[in-house]
């Protein structure tokens, strides 16, 4: 039993109306299959989804991009933050600060363990407690932490905000 087989991708069907605009074209009017009318919905139709295809590719790629420029941002601001917890910890080891300032942070007192993996939403709510948590230990006498200190963590954690939104 004959069948015939439809494209079911948009490059399919791009090429099933390009090869059908090109017959249309190497063939004398008198000749053609279709009705002139037919002839001019299929230059549109052709046109239009050979255009929408290519700003989609476009888009595409523009993602592509975007996102490897997130993932970047968003490594250095972890990165940044883990060292900033890391070293405040050091800091609670050598005697500099107490333990009860993890609280500042939101941070469980008696765990030095990151409190955060690496997803996007952690790295946004913890980035938000570290800087905060910062400035209200600060406020209420402690050392500022250096090395590094809040100030570039909070650079990488705006650099990862404005590549997020």
């Amino acid at each position: 039993m004959p069948f015939r087989q439809l494209p079911n991708t948009d490059t399919g069907r791009l090429k099933a109306l390009q090869t059908a605009k090109e017959k249309a074209e190497s063939t004398d009017p008198a000749q053609w299959a279709i009705t002139a009318e037919t002839k001019t919905r299929l230059d549109t139709l052709y046109t239009r989804l050979s255009r929408e295809m290519q700003e989609r590719g476009d888009a595409l790629a523009g993602q592509a991009d975007a996102t490897q420029e997130e993932d970047k941002a968003m490594q250095r601001a972890e990165k940044l933050m883990s060292h900033f917890w890391q070293v405040f910890n050091l800091g609670i080891d050598r005697g500099k600060f107490k333990a009860s300032d993890r609280a500042f942070y939101q941070a469980p007192v008696n765990n030095e363990e990151l409190p955060w993996k690496q997803s996007e939403a952690e790295i946004v709510l913890w980035g938000n407690r570290l800087i905060k948590g910062e400035a209200k230990r600060i406020a209420a006498g402690g050392e500022a932490m250096t090395n590094p200190n809040i100030t570039e963590v909070q650079t990488a954690y705006d650099e990862f905000i404005v590549e997020h939104n």
